[in-house]
């Protein structure tokens, strides 16, 4: 039997896997905590020590990823780093583990390289790719009789360097960024960051990280961070954080600043009686739906790295849009419930489904709670509201038309065009312009 593997699956495991060009942010930091996390277990660093920073500069179009994890042995390199899908990692200890991720860069830089050293070793070992003639092997036509492992020993190079015995690194650097400006904006990367990978909760912002790290103990899973900076040529570096926020903006159209005024902790149990997944999210006056993008939903993590996205969640409330009401974060301790590839959902099976089911119910409770708060709010205040806009006394009679002002689902923008389109009805059709005003009214409510 001959099997042959194309040097086409090249695409489909680096750009091709992926949604977004973002994840080379994750993947690449994803493999630093687990480096880290080694060289913990191994007494070769201590937990407060640990840093992992990256350099992003776009007039080079260059980034770095360093970390002074345990590095990998000379011996182990090119095993270690050029092995596909042939990670030796621990599947239920470390994030990374299917030894993919490592080679994500290749599809945005001309050049991909690995620089790492190991604590008691004298050398250094650098492992270059050179993408962008990897890419000209995989033009349709060029390169025919070339299958995976061809095309990587065409354009691998490995060398070796004399290196301080003391030191013990992994070092990525992506140079000639060569097709998305996007993993080269700072406060995009930031943004997306601050997000996705474990950090910490900043104490500025949000001052509920104790009652979560405390659940989290007590369920039996410390809650893992890491000291992650991010900076540029010349600047000073930035520590990232959970961007969680005791205060924030809500609701759409009025723009109200809501506050969360506690957190509520519920432990999902799995089917062998064993702690599941634990959900904490923040309880607030239910203004309406979160306006920074960046804060609202409850999130999936696994090992505190985001699965999925902010959406992901939608599915456990009766309403999608009412995931969006809410700050929080769902973190999975089960081992049984594994991350896919691409980290945007996890691998479908009875042990995810316990857990979607129960957390379902919460959802189910959430919703009713919006609701409920809804209409208790409108119940209270919506007599008083629409007297004191008819009568021009609420900063939200912005028009001349009591009718427009009343309409609670128009921004203010909204309504002034609405006021332009009113007073040109009044002048063109005086006649008709009541009927015409009531329809468009109509179609609106």
């Amino acid at each position: 039997m001959n099997i042959a593997i194309g040097k086409y699956t090249l695409e489909s495991l680096t750009s091709g896997m992926y949604i977004t060009p973002m994840v080379i942010y994750r993947e690449y930091v994803q493999n630093a905590i687990d480096a880290i996390d080694d060289a913990i277990d191994h007494g070769i660093i201590k937990p407060e020590r640990a840093r992992v920073t990256i350099e992003i500069n776009s007039d080079a179009r260059r980034i770095v990823f360093e970390d002074n994890g345990s590095g990998v042995p000379a011996k182990d390199v090119e095993p270690q780093l050029l092995g596909i899908g042939n990670s030796n990692k621990d599947l239920l200890n470390r994030r990374g583990f299917r030894g993919i991720g490592r080679l994500v860069g290749i599809g945005y830089t001309d050049k991909l390289s690995f620089y790492t050293s190991c604590i008691g070793e004298k050398i250094g070992t650098i492992i270059s790719i050179d993408c962008k003639e990897l890419r000209q092997i995989l033009i349709p036509g060029q390169y025919e009789d070339f299958g995976m492992v061809d095309a990587l020993k065409q354009v691998i190079k490995r060398t070796e360097y004399i290196e301080k015995p003391n030191l013990h690194y992994f070092r990525v650097i992506l140079d000639g960024i060569c097709c998305n400006e996007q993993i080269l904006n700072y406060d995009q990367v930031s943004d997306y960051l601050c997000q996705t990978v474990p950090l910490p909760y900043n104490p500025d912002c949000f001052s509920h990280a104790g009652q979560i790290e405390e659940a989290c103990l007590e369920a039996g899973h410390p809650l893992s961070h890491y000291s992650i900076f991010l900076k540029q040529p010349d600047s000073e570096e930035e520590q990232l954080f959970k961007i969680y926020s005791d205060r924030f903006f809500a609701n759409m159209s009025k723009h109200q600043i809501d506050n969360i005024q506690d957190i509520k902790i519920h432990t999902i149990m799995a089917n062998n009686g064993d702690i599941a997944a634990l959900l904490w999210y923040g309880q607030s006056h239910y203004l309406g739906t979160i306006l920074d993008d960046k804060l609202k939903g409850l999130r999936f993590r696994k090992g505190n790295i985001l699965v999925g996205d902010r959406s992901s969640a939608n599915l456990l409330f009766k309403e999608d849009r009412f995931n969006g009401w809410f700050q929080g974060e769902v973190f999975v301790f089960d081992d049984g419930i594994i991350p896919n590839s691409r980290r945007d959902d996890f691998e479908q099976n009875d042990n995810y489904r316990h857990m979607l089911a129960a957390l379902s119910i919460i959802g189910m409770d959430l919703s009713r709670d919006i609701r409920q708060s809804s209409t208790k709010r409108n119940n209270g205040n919506n007599i008083y509201d629409k007297i004191r806009i008819i009568s021009n006394q609420s900063p939200a009679a912005i028009t001349k038309y009591p009718q427009i002002n009343l309409c609670s689902n128009l921004n203010q923008s909204e309504k002034k065009l609405l006021e332009k389109v009113f007073e040109t009805l009044d002048e063109s059709s005086p006649r008709k312009s009541t009927q015409l005003k009531q329809a468009i009214l109509d179609k609106i409510h």
